[in-house]
């Protein structure tokens, strides 16, 4: 996730966009699990994670660079 961040902060200065650091917003977790046979293996389980949330403000710019940068 930083380094998606880092990306889109260089390419923002690249394009003369005006853009404010890393905002680090609260984070939700969100969890699931998949089972990874089928249904005799129901032991057999994946859990997974996401906890990341970022904000980049852009501002003052004009609306097709905004598109050519997205």
């Amino acid at each position: 996730m930083d380094f998606y961040i880092d990306f889109a902060r260089r390419s923002a200065y690249a394009l003369n966009m005006p853009c404010s650091g890393t905002i680090y917003l609260p984070t939700k977790t969100s969890r699931w699990t998949a089972i990874c046979g089928p249904f005799v293996h129901k032991k057999s389980q994946e859990n997974f994670e996401r906890k990341n949330k970022r904000l980049l403000v852009i501002k003052n710019t004009n609306r097709f660079v905004v598109e050519r940068w997205l």
